[in-house]
């Protein structure tokens, strides 16, 4: 299945794609998927910050094929 075009999942609770809340350190972080491989991008204290984080990623490895949060 191809991860890297799909769209946010209904149960997502941070309202934005890749973008998580991590508990252990009380930030959201933000992870993006290349080759079945996951990557970390960063902890974040803003779910917005986490996302443009995320888009940025994205759009550099996915291309024209890339769903952005913005």
């Amino acid at each position: 299945r191809n991860s890297a075009n799909m769209k946010r999942r209904p149960n997502n609770k941070s309202g934005y794609k890749g973008i998580s809340w991590h508990k252990h350190t009380q930030k959201w972080r933000a992870r993006i998927k290349i080759n079945n491989r996951e990557i970390s991008l960063g902890l974040f204290d803003d779910p917005e910050s986490a996302a443009r984080a995320y888009d940025t990623a994205a759009l550099v490895l996915h291309g024209d094929f890339a769903k952005t949060n913005f």
